[in-house]
């Protein structure tokens, strides 16, 4: 069953008193990346999601509902009761010719570089969280597992890419001092969020703490804060605050990212500040991976930071319950 941000363990630090600051990469060695290192293999790229430990190329939900309902496979009887009973079913011939010509192999992105998986024959994968839910996917074989989830239909991917998921997130209690955090940046963002933020004023449970992915010249970092804020004794008169903030950090300097999730919607604009991982070149981010568990988004960063969005494919649906959430770990305590 899936989870929100199923990707990632809800857990992380706080730098305080004499501990060493994460997210303080050294100096780059590798030069400029090019400039079109993702960029140009923006009309090749395909979502991969994971199942059981398995990664699939993703070809397609399954509408299970509504006028565009598609024939779908019988389940077992089990999922009555049970609806992880099953992992994946054989899918119809007619359904699969619908789907189109599927590449033989993909590259996929890992640890230690690009790697060439073969696509495996289509099949129905059991998607389930709180609602049943179903797509085609075809397994990805002779990569392994750790993998960014994304694969490229084109050649000529660049040997020095590499791919560096997101640590397991881990908060810790706000201290009352600022002045025992010992990350410079992640106190300069705590002493502006309390004063002047949804977290200025009376806060409850709040915690603190930073994610960061090293690619060696520089490192993709998330300064995060929450809790509940308020003055009323009523629990369910309180506000669920989280503050977070995305960059890339060379040391103590750190350039905030731009990253959107969307198109403005009534003159608010979603930022990207949680993700599921970075796209290194020689010690440098030059590529952010998000939308876990919901969508596969890709944007690629160039000189000055300054993003491209290439890639967005919703790949998941569920209720909301089964994919609310945040780093911060801070709810609303009279929610659903």
């Amino acid at each position: 069953m899936r989870r929100a941000s199923p990707s990632l363990v809800l857990l992380a630090s706080v730098a305080c008193g004499g501990a060493p600051a994460p997210g303080t990469p050294g100096t780059p060695k590798g030069g400029e990346p090019p400039a079109d290192v993702l960029n140009r293999h923006a009309g090749a790229l395909r979502p991969v999601i994971f199942e059981h430990g398995v990664p699939y190329l993703w070809l397609g939900m399954i509408e299970l509902h509504g006028d565009k309902a598609a024939p779908a496979p019988t389940l077992p009887d089990c999922t009555q009761d049970d609806l992880d009973c099953w992992r994946t079913l054989p899918a119809a011939a007619d359904q699969v010719a619908k789907l189109g010509a599927l590449p033989a192999s993909v590259t996929v992105l890992t640890a230690d570089g690009p790697c060439v998986a073969k696509v495996d024959p289509v099949v129905v994968v059991n998607t389930s969280g709180c609602e049943p839910s179903m797509t085609y996917g075809a397994p990805l074989t002779g990569c392994g597992a750790a993998l960014a989830p994304m694969a490229i239909t084109a050649g000529d991917v660049a040997a020095e890419l590499r791919w560096l998921p997101a640590p397991p997130v881990k908060m810790a209690p706000l201290p009352a001092d600022l002045a025992t955090v010992a990350d410079p940046v992640q106190r300069r963002y705590l002493e502006g969020w309390l004063t002047a933020s949804s977290l200025a004023g009376t806060r409850r449970d709040a915690r603190t703490g930073v994610v960061a992915v090293d690619a060696g010249a520089e490192a993709l970092t998330t300064v995060v804060a929450g809790a509940l804020v308020g003055d009323g004794a009523d629990e369910c008169e309180l506000n669920a605050a989280t503050e977070e903030v995305l960059g890339l950090r060379r040391g103590d300097d750190f350039t905030e990212l731009a990253l959107t999730e969307g198109p403005e919607v009534d003159g608010y604009v979603s930022r990207v500040t949680e993700w599921d991982g970075a796209l290194a070149w020689r010690g440098r981010v030059v590529g952010v991976v998000s939308g876990s568990p919901r969508s596969v988004m890709v944007h690629a960063l160039g000189a000055g930071a300054a993003a491209t969005p290439l890639f967005d494919q919703t790949v998941w649906w569920d209720n909301e319950e089964c994919t609310q959430g945040n780093w911060s770990g801070v709810e609303y305590p009279c929610g659903p």
